[in-house]
């Protein structure tokens, strides 16, 4: 992820924004039309996501 899709991440994670979070999704994952992007690369950003959204549950844990 860009550093500017990471700064979105951790403001949407940390006001528990569900609905930013959803939207970004779908702006990010329902759009792709033939031909579609290679699974490689739809690998790699979910990987990011899922990345960021596990360092911010990390750092929450009390």
């Amino acid at each position: 992820m860009t550093p500017e899709e990471q700064r979105q991440w951790i403001e949407m994670l940390e006001r528990f924004d569900h609905e930013g979070v959803k939207r970004w999704l779908q702006r990010e994952f329902s759009h792709w039309a033939p031909p579609f992007p290679s699974p490689e690369m739809v690998r790699t950003r979910l990987t990011s996501i899922l990345a960021q959204i596990r360092r911010f549950y990390e750092n929450i844990r009390p």
